[in-house]
C-alpha cells in the first residue's frame, strides 16, 4: 500500500474539446500531475482524472510528472525516470504509453501539443555537471536552445500561431530570467543584484 503523502506539481482545469472547432464544450474534468511515494521510499509519476489514479512507472526507480497536457480524449504528461544508473531520463507519457526523450542526464520540464505535434520542453546535463543545454523536442527531435557553456533549464512551453515560445532561466553567477521564440532568447532580468527566472507563458 502506497504512502499517503503526495507531491502535486501541476493541476489542469480542463473540459473536453471538440476536434472539429476547439470549442470548449461537455462535462468539466480536473487532470492533476505529480508523484506518488511508494513504501519502497520511491517516487512515482502519477497523474488523476478527478478522483481516478494513474501511475505511469512501477517504482522500481523514482519518476516525476511535472506537466500534464490534454487533447480529446488523449493525455500527454511529461517527466522524467530515473535509470539504473541513476541518472534522471526524460521523457513524456501518452495514455500511459511512454516516449523516452533522451540516454542522458535530462528533465523534461513542460509539454504541449499544436496540431499532431508534441513538444516538450527540458534541459541536458553535460560535463561534470555543472553545464546544462536548454532544449526542446518536437515529436522526439531535439532542438538546442543554448551551447552548454553555462547552466540553462526550461520551465513551460507554449505554441501560438506557429511559434514557440518557452520559459527558463540561466545561472551564471546569480539566476537570470528569459524566454525563447523559436529559439531566440529573451532575457527578462540583467542578474546583476537579484535572482529571477521564468515559470510560466501565455
Amino acid at each position: 500500500m502506497n504512502k499517503i503523502k503526495i507531491f502535486i506539481l501541476t493541476v489542469l482545469f480542463s473540459q473536453f474539446i471538440s476536434c472539429d472547432n476547439d470549442e470548449i464544450t461537455g462535462q468539466d474534468t480536473i487532470y492533476i500531475a505529480g508523484v506518488e511515494v511508494a513504501d519502497n521510499g520511491k517516487t512515482v509519476a502519477t497523474y488523476w482524472v478527478n478522483n481516478q489514479q494513474i501511475s505511469l512507472t512501477n517504482g522500481t526507480y523514482s519518476s516525476n510528472a511535472n506537466s500534464i497536457f490534454v487533447l480529446g480524449q488523449d493525455v500527454f504528461v511529461a517527466g522524467y525516470e530515473y535509470n539504473v544508473d541513476g541518472k534522471p531520463i526524460a521523457k513524456y507519457w501518452k495514455n500511459g504509453i511512454e516516449a523516452i526523450l533522451s540516454n542522458n542526464w535530462s528533465l523534461a520540464t513542460s509539454i504541449t501539443v499544436s496540431g499532431t505535434d508534441v513538444y516538450v520542453a527540458g534541459y541536458e546535463q553535460i560535463g561534470d555537471g555543472t553545464k546544462t543545454i536548454a532544449k526542446y523536442w518536437k515529436n522526439g527531435i531535439a532542438s538546442d536552445l543554448t551551447d552548454g557553456t553555462s547552466y540553462d533549464f526550461t520551465s513551460s512551453i507554449k505554441v501560438i500561431n506557429n511559434d514557440i515560445y518557452i520559459t527558463g532561466g540561466q545561472k551564471n553567477g546569480n539566476l537570470i530570467a528569459k524566454y525563447w521564440k523559436n529559439g531566440k532568447s529573451v532575457i527578462l532580468s540583467t542578474g546583476t543584484d537579484t535572482n529571477a527566472y521564468a515559470n510560466s507563458i501565455d
